[in-house]
């Protein structure tokens, strides 16, 4: 599986930087991201007012509560 991964390297990073930051490998071909589909400041979630640190991040799932993401593998196809 290890190998499986390293081997796409460059597509998914290709697809991460299209996908998820919304422009091309070398900062060009600007688009729309995909909006995240995790609420980090949902009560006692990680990042609430309450948790044990603060931050920011963008969380994008190919599967979430057992369905597929349609935008995540469209714009994913090589790493969904």
């Amino acid at each position: 599986a290890v190998e499986h991964v390293e081997s796409n390297y460059d597509a998914i990073r290709s697809e991460y930087f299209s996908a998820v930051l919304g422009q091309g490998c070398n900062g060009t071909i600007p688009h729309n991201p995909l909006d995240p589909d995790y609420d980090v400041a949902k009560q006692g979630g990680e990042h609430a007012d309450d948790a044990l640190h603060s931050g920011t991040w963008d969380w994008h799932s190919y599967i979430l509560n057992g369905e597929k993401n349609e935008k995540f593998k469209e714009r994913c196809p090589k790493t969904g």
